[in-house]
């Protein structure tokens, strides 16, 4: 019996592990996608690579900009407050766990609409970050119906 204590406990610690470097790998995502965002907003990077469509004026590429690093920071929370609960507040935590089927959305949809982007950057970097993006995502649902 004690055999198999030590290794539910050995299994609980894989398990706790793991969590905490997916957790590590999506705050380094968004962390990278939201400095990737302000490189933007302080003109080091050019905007057209981002915004297929042209934008008219440098106000309207700073609040789309602006936009972007909000959501990211949005989605970022709900991560975290999926995987940590950090929240005691059950209504939240409940809105969180379902928000994550929107971000799963949200990630899916932008697969799709990068693979068929025209911008070669996009699709060769952008594709497989929302890819995996929302391949997380669909498991932390999963998990939490499980729990």
């Amino acid at each position: 019996m004690s055999v198999l204590k030590g290794k539910n406990k050995y299994m609980n610690n894989i398990v706790k592990s793991n969590k905490k470097y997916e957790l590590l790998w999506i705050v380094i995502i968004f962390s990278s996608i939201c400095i990737f965002h302000i490189l933007i907003l302080l003109w080091i990077i050019p905007y057209n690579i981002v915004w297929w469509w042209n934008i008219e004026s440098k106000g309207k590429m700073y609040l789309l900009e602006s936009i972007s690093i909000i959501v990211n920071i949005v989605i970022l929370s709900i991560f975290l407050v999926n995987y940590w609960y950090l929240s005691k507040n059950k209504i939240i935590v409940k809105y969180a766990k379902a928000s994550m089927w929107l971000v799963f959305l949200v990630f899916a949809l932008n697969t799709i609409g990068n693979i068929f982007s025209k911008n070669l950057l996009e699709k060769i970097v952008f594709t497989p970050i929302t890819f995996i993006l929302s391949i997380v995502s669909l498991k932390l649902i999963k998990k939490n119906k499980k729990s």
